[in-house]
């Protein structure tokens, strides 16, 4: 698949992590469906504010239409050691990325991110290499690491 076939798919499965206070919607990050069922992936300090200030979490689709879907999503996992968290949304047949094998993905290779930056009301796509590969990048526990430089 060329890269343009491939931003093409990513960026349908990519969405944006919203709350809404006083009927004003106020963006914090981006995540991404992996599952058609509704689980999103995205950092915990996307979703830092949002939980210690007791905020909802709403995520933000687009459609194929070019407007979004806008769902309640409710946090299952988050680990601010890992920046990592799982959300969860109400949905079917939504667009998703599957993951890949971490033992394919070689040092040097290259690859694209996407997301919705500093509040872009559009997906953005760059170019990035993979740096670093290692289960002790940030953290002495065992858990499977990737740096980038884009």
């Amino acid at each position: 698949m060329s890269i343009t076939q491939t931003v093409s798919v990513v960026k349908k499965a990519v969405v944006r992590i919203c709350t809404s206070v006083n009927n004003q919607i106020n963006a914090y990050g981006t995540g991404f469906l992996v599952t058609s069922d509704g689980y999103v992936f995205t950092c915990e300090h996307v979703i830092r504010d949002l939980i210690q200030n007791n905020l909802k979490v709403l995520v933000f689709l687009e459609s194929n239409l070019g407007n979004y879907l806008t769902f309640d999503a409710k946090i299952l996992v988050h680990d601010r050691e890992h920046d990592f968290a799982i959300l969860k949304i109400e949905g079917e047949n939504l667009p998703f990325l599957p993951l890949g094998n971490y033992n394919s993905v070689q040092e040097g290779d290259e690859a694209i991110f996407s997301g919705y930056p500093l509040s872009v009301p559009r997906v953005t796509t760059h170019r990035c290499t993979i740096s670093a590969k290692g289960n002790d990048l940030i953290s002495p526990k065992k858990i499977n690491m990737m740096q980038i430089d884009g």
